[in-house]
């Protein structure tokens, strides 16, 4: 996965919309509808695509960073609203995740990411 700053918290909303939009399994969909979610799945997952191109690429994440990023989304409520969208915005919910996670020396290459006071993307 790649992590993104991104300036604007327009498009950093917008990728949160994406990236959630498309983070739930649908079950049992017709045969015959599976074409145009596949279509539509595409075009935003290139509008997400995009949207980091309008930032800076940051860093790719290890298996392992992958791994923890997962695990502490889970670990807090306050968590699991930004880092389980894969994006967390500058400002309270940076703080918040800097608050929880800055005491753990495996989070240093998100806290340092975190520093910039940009909003990040993992995609």
């Amino acid at each position: 996965m790649k992590l993104y700053a991104l300036d604007s918290a327009d498009t950093a909303r917008a990728c949160r919309l994406l990236i959630r939009q498309w983070s739930d399994t649908i079950r049992d969909v017709p045969d015959d509808v599976l074409d145009g979610i596949e279509t539509v799945q595409g075009y935003a997952e290139s509008r997400l695509s995009d949207f980091c191109a309008q930032g800076k690429f940051l860093r790719e994440l290890t298996e392992d960073e992958e791994s923890l990023w997962h695990q502490w989304s889970k670990s807090s409520e306050s968590l699991r609203r930004s880092m389980g969208s894969g994006v967390v915005l500058a400002g309270e919910e940076t703080q918040a995740v800097q608050e929880v996670l800055g005491h753990i020396s495996k989070a240093a290459f998100l806290l340092e990411s975190l520093s910039r006071g940009q909003n990040l993307v993992l995609i």
